[in-house]
């Protein structure tokens, strides 16, 4: 991964970032769990062409969101841009990314087409069928976002929900979480910035937070990210990642942490500032959707005892 941020251009401001945050990761003594692939016919295919297919022909939704990598600055309508960016950088890590006709977008929440060449080669695991509620759409089919980015991504620390998992699932090459579990200091710290702040807050994030460990993801790897954690991702190739929400029993005790935290911070932005006001709608949505996810649990294993 340090070699991969190396490769780098120059230029690229995410370079020097990456490689110090790897080396404090190792001076840390951070712990690294390495999830090798578990979806072979993910894991053994040419993912590349089918992830540029996905984020070119998909219709982009107003959940699809776009970033400029090297301003950290959400984009809209940047579909050429993100395309260029990708195969540009997959063939040529070390370009100027400061050449207006490469900037390095990102994109992700963009829905994966559920009929689509990517989607066909994903295959829930065993492990992860009996007890486990996933986010559906209307027509039953898992609710899988894509996330497509290119070399030198470095995702800020965030919280994809407080009140379910996220089942990752690597399409593309292969990415590294840092993870922090939701203690009180840990979202104390992330409190004024959740769903708010979008500058560089890595290196804070690695001085302040507690108990950090990483997993190292590759392509056709399979893992659930559980409810209310904070995470940062560095991708130093290019790279995509596909994520549905999902509840089980095992998850509820962090669930609950999360929703109660969240429910609070809700309260506090709606007697805050203007920018923190804008933020209660989505705060709530998210939450609400979360809470669907744990009734249909609820609903499942009430019936499940009835039958015994």
């Amino acid at each position: 991964m340090i070699a991969g941020f190396e490769a780098l251009h120059q230029d690229h401001q995410n370079r020097k970032r990456g490689v110090y945050i790897l080396d404090e990761l190792i001076r840390k003594r951070v712990h690294i769990q390495h999830v090798t692939g578990t979806m072979d016919r993910l894991k053994n295919s040419n993912t590349f062409s089918l992830v540029l297919k996905e984020v070119q022909f998909t219709p982009r939704p107003k959940s699809a969101r776009c970033k400029d990598i090297l301003s950290n600055l959400e984009e809209t309508s940047k579909t050429k841009q993100v395309l260029k960016a990708l195969n540009t950088f997959h063939t040529n890590p070390a370009h100027d990314p400061h050449d207006p006709e490469n900037r390095p977008y990102c994109v992700w929440d963009l829905p994966l087409t559920v009929d689509g060449d990517l989607a066909k080669l994903i295959s829930i695991p065993e492990p992860y069928q009996a007890g486990y509620v996933y986010q559906r759409y209307i027509d039953g089919n898992l609710a899988i976002t894509l996330t497509a980015t290119p070399p030198g991504t470095i995702s800020e620390p965030h919280i994809d929900q407080t009140g379910s998992g996220s089942h990752l699932i690597e399409l593309l090459d292969r990415k590294l979480f840092i993870i922090w579990p939701p203690t009180p200091k840990n979202l104390s710290w992330l409190s004024n910035k959740y769903g708010l702040y979008s500058g560089n807050i890595f290196e804070a994030a690695l001085e302040a937070l507690e108990r950090p460990h990483c997993i190292y993801l590759e392509q056709g790897a399979s893992y659930i990210l559980r409810p209310g954690h904070i995470h940062g991702v560095l991708t130093a190739t290019t790279a995509a990642i596909g994520g549905v929400a999902v509840v089980h029993r095992d998850l509820r005790s962090d669930a609950d942490t999360g929703i109660e935290w969240e429910t609070k911070l809700i309260e506090r932005r709606r007697a805050g500032l203007a920018e923190e006001r804008k933020t209660v709608k989505g705060l709530e949505r998210g939450l609400e959707e979360d809470r669907m996810l744990w009734a249909q649990l609820d609903e499942i294993e009430g019936n499940s005892i009835m039958d015994e």
